[in-house]
């Protein structure tokens, strides 16, 4: 029986309409005449009146949307949590004030996994106790009311939840176990605070949120906020912080644990990194240093001062995170730090991550996404800038920046999902994976060479002066370009579909002519491209832009007989591929800058594997660039890169024996291993040599360095320990195995990437039984299941053990990571391989967003079978 509290004499459902009435104007839930009855039929009718009214509370509307409406905001929200770390369960109060902007006959909220024990409604000095009803399929509690809300109202909600465990990176979840309690931590991005305590969990909605803590003594917590009150109570101590600024659930975050505090100086603002104590890793000493100039870049850049008073880290094994935007306590995962012998290429990647996660406090904080559909507005422009400050501040090293969309176009075919798109729910959300960060930024680098630098700096400030607190859309963003540059159609060809364009240019009747197709020639789509193009005819270099948006087009700007040569998307900022079929002299390697050389490279690449170009002058021209430029030349880890790609995803098994003794026919075999092991690039020919050459002399190298000193003091570590594995008997593999609980965290990193490449079928096994040990609790274990699979002639075998250990993959790995899992065989490219794939997850389909994924990756294999024919028939006769 529910009861409320205004009023003792108020009791049951009857007479607490009776109390409301003398209050209040009742107004039925629409104006239809049989709801209208519904509330006279509650005075009068006595038991059918509290089964009526309960069926008018707790209706949850069939209909419901996917959003909470925009009606019911909540402006203010307090939460308090009691938590004991190791407890699988917790439990909390929370306050929600709501702000009503239109009357409406209803109040809602989302819950995901709690436990709801109370529901309290105060409107208008009443109190009243709501039904504890279920959420729906969109995690909505909806509370229909048989009278209608305005300006305001609050509600309590008394609630149980569980703890996640280690490696269940959602709501509330365990971070790491050793001495002492666990560590927990949240992650809230994105729908997951619901998991914690109810709320309206919407990046359309900011709120001021209140956290007070009920945890064990002697224990600390950390949140967006610093703590302004402290109250020991026995055994356990009640911490209250300040509340936060208006920000959205996605970014709220807590942490209980015991800690280490480093002070970050030169960070430019007061700056803590804080880590587990159970967590035996170094923060970088250069940390501060990139909060600085992040923020210094970002501020000046934007014309906008960073808007919080300070910006601290917490930095523990987040699981397949690398890090996490959260307001003023950013997450970022110990797997992500570089070491004291990382590579310029890790050093780069870190400071890019760093970067990113700064901007997202002018991109993701300050502005916000109205909805998911516009998750581009926080990733992609984040990821925009994060490579602008590393190109500012460190030009010698960030070819880490060049290039975004190659890695994109891996996964960015016809059955992949738009960037923008409808969003309901986050497994909607869960399966775009990488591409916000790779398409999304690749466009707004195409958008920025389209439209000038200085036109997009003007837009990007006035984007955030108007929206700063608030938040924004796609056509806020676009609408403020002059329409003459057509950014809007530009922008809405390439987040609206998937895939990606083949520009071509060619000569009709002695005329240039650029016309367009779907690189992926068996879908129908046409996309409006800026281009831009370098001319150069003998003396000097013009640069041309323009857009195509017809299916082809003339070449403006170009004499009829002009015989220039003609260099497409330079620095390769398009996110489109392209091929010169105009039969015009080839623009001069030395007038090409590096980022032109390097994007050309890549599209090289891509064309030979279409089938577009000679496979085998495509290998001999790398192999020529690796005989020719310096052994650490940028051009040369990039050939290196690909050659090793070939044997992975290209190279049928029964070519690959031929493939590398071409490539041993023409490479020299004899290299100064100890010399090359001192240069950025040489773990990458240890890999290629040793590896997939099968160098004697290299294989041989690597096994005396790394049995002359301490598994964590060698360079190229991994590269090195691969080489072991991949040539390692079945005794020589189990002893890398022992070895892992005596390292470091950073070298139990390097030894899980590398024991997947095994030697034989019975190392599958044993890797796989290894990666679901508890030996591996705390690492990620998901994407590493792919190195076995990397080898042809073992795809069968990791397949295999996926179909007959089902059960035991699924127990350790969350369904929102096993969704990805059909990718672990995205290097496959036969037709064997598609029909592998198709057995191997056949009774996985019930996991939510796999079978959406497991289309992409059939789509991948059966186009890189397609495309790749004349590649095979090329190998086949070196």
């Amino acid at each position: 029986m529910t009861q409320i509290r205004k009023n003792d004499e108020c009791f049951g459902y009857a007479l607490m309409l009776r109390c409301f009435y003398d209050d209040m104007v009742w107004r039925s839930i629409n104006t239809s005449q049989w709801k209208d009855q519904i509330i006279t039929m509650t005075y009068k009718s006595g038991v059918a009146s509290l089964v009526l009214l309960m069926v008018l509370f707790a209706h949850s509307v069939l209909a419901a949307d996917y959003r909470i409406a925009k009606a019911l905001s909540v402006s203010q929200q307090q939460i308090t949590l009691t938590i004991t770390p190791g407890e699988r369960t917790f439990s909390g109060e929370t306050k929600l004030t709501y702000k009503i902007s239109q009357p409406v006959d209803y109040i809602a909220y989302h819950s995901l996994g709690l436990t709801l024990e109370q529901v309290e409604l105060t409107y208008q000095d009443k109190q009243v106790l709501l039904p504890v009803i279920a959420a729906d399929e969109f995690d909505i509690v909806r509370h229909n009311l048989p009278f209608k809300l305005e300006e305001s109202a609050e509600l309590t909600i008394r609630f149980t939840g569980l703890v996640g465990e280690q490696g269940r990176v959602q709501g509330l979840y365990e971070v790491s176990r050793g001495e002492g309690p666990p560590t927990l931590f949240t992650q809230f991005q994105e729908m997951e605070a619901r998991r914690v305590f109810p709320a309206v969990d919407d990046p359309g909605i900011k709120t001021e949120f209140t956290l007070t803590l009920d945890i064990p003594a002697g224990l600390q917590a950390l949140h967006n906020t610093r703590p302004i009150e402290t109250l020991q109570q026995g055994s356990r101590q009640l911490i209250r912080f300040a509340p936060t600024p208006k920000i959205n659930t996605d970014v709220l975050a807590l942490a209980v644990g015991e800690f280490n505090a480093t002070e970050l100086k030169g960070a430019g603002v007061p700056a803590t990194a804080y880590m587990p104590k159970n967590v035996r890793q170094s923060v970088p000493a250069e940390l501060g240093t990139l909060i600085h100039q992040s923020i210094s870049y970002l501020s000046e850049y934007l014309d906008s001062p960073f808007p919080y008073d300070r910006l601290d880290f917490f930095i523990a094994p987040i699981g397949t995170l690398a890090g996490m935007e959260n307001v003023s306590l950013i997450a970022l995962n110990t797997n992500q730090l570089p070491g004291t012998d990382a590579s310029a290429g890790e050093l780069c990647r870190f400071r890019k991550l760093i970067a990113h996660e700064v901007a997202h406090t002018w991109f993701g904080h300050n502005v916000t996404m109205q909805w998911y559909d516009d998750y581009w507005l926080n990733e992609s422009f984040s990821e925009f800038f994060a490579a602008k400050v590393v190109a500012n501040y460190y030009p010698d090293n960030d070819a880490c920046t060049y290039t975004p969309q190659n890695s994109a176009f891996i996964g960015d075919n016809h059955s992949a999902p738009a960037l923008k798109r409808i969003v309901r729910d986050r497994a909607d959300n869960e399966g775009i994976g990488g591409l916000y960060y790779t398409k999304g930024r690749a466009l707004l680098n195409m958008l920025e060479a389209h439209v000038g630098d200085a036109t997009l700096r003007q837009v990007m400030r006035q984007y955030v002066d108007a929206h700063q607190g608030g938040h924004a859309t796609t056509a806020d963003f676009t609408g403020l370009f002059p329409k003459s540059l057509r950014v809007a159609e530009i922008v809405d060809a390439y987040l609206t579909q998937s895939g990606y364009p083949l520009v071509t240019l060619s000569k009709l009747n002695d005329k240039l002519v650029l016309s367009q197709q779907s690189f992926h020639v068996d879908a129908d789509r046409r996309w409006t491209i800026p281009l831009q193009l370098k001319l150069w005819n003998g003396h000097e270099v013009r640069t041309l832009r323009l857009v195509l948006s017809e299916a082809s087009m003339l070449l403006p700007q170009v004499d009829a007989d002009a015989q220039d040569a003609v260099l497409i998307d330079p620095a390769g900022v398009g996110y489109f591929r392209h091929i010169d079929r105009s039969g015009n002299p080839r623009f001069p390697i030395e007038r090409r800058t590096m980022a032109d050389r390097l994007a050309d490279m890549d599209n090289q690449e891509a064309l030979t594997k279409m089938g577009l170009l000679d496979y085998t002058r495509y290998i001999q021209g790398l192999i020529e660039l690796l005989c020719t430029q310096p052994a650490d030349s940028l051009e040369a880890s990039k050939a290196l890169d690909i050659l090793k790609d070939a044997f992975v995803a290209q190279v049928p098994a029964h070519l690959q024996p031929q493939f590398a003794g071409f490539l041993a026919q023409h490479l020299p075999m004899q290299r100064p291993w100890q010399a090359l092991l001192t240069q950025s690039t040489g773990g990458r020919w240890l890999e290629l040599y040793g590896m997939y050459l099968k160098s004697p002399e290299a294989i041989r190298f690597a096994r005396k360095y790394a049995a002359s000193r301490p598994l964590d003091q060698l360079r190229h570590r991994a590269s090195v320990l691969r080489v072991l594995a991949k040539n390692s008997s079945n005794d020589e593999y189990q002893g890398l195995l022992k070895l892992f609980n005596t390292l470091s965290r950073p070298t139990q990193e390097d030894l899980l990437d590398s024991l997947g490449y095994v030697a034989n079928a019975q190392q599958v096994s044993l890797f796989y039984d290894f990666l679901l040990s508890e030996a591996t609790r705390s690492f990620v274990i998901d994407y590493r299941f792919q190195f076995p699979a990397f080898q042809p002639l073992l795809r069968p075998v990791a397949a295999k053990y996926l179909q007959q250990h089902k059960a035991q993959i699924q127990a350790r790995i969350p369904d929102d990571q096993l969704q990805w899992f059909p990718y672990n065989f995205i290097t496959g490219c036969s037709e064997q391989d598609s029909a592998l794939l198709r057995r191997t997850f056949a009774d996985w389909l019930t996991i939510p967003g796999l079978e959406k994924k497991l289309a992409i990756v059939e789509e991948h294999i059966r186009r890189c079978h397609r495309d790749t024919r004349k590649a095979r028939d090329d190998i086949a006769a070196m």
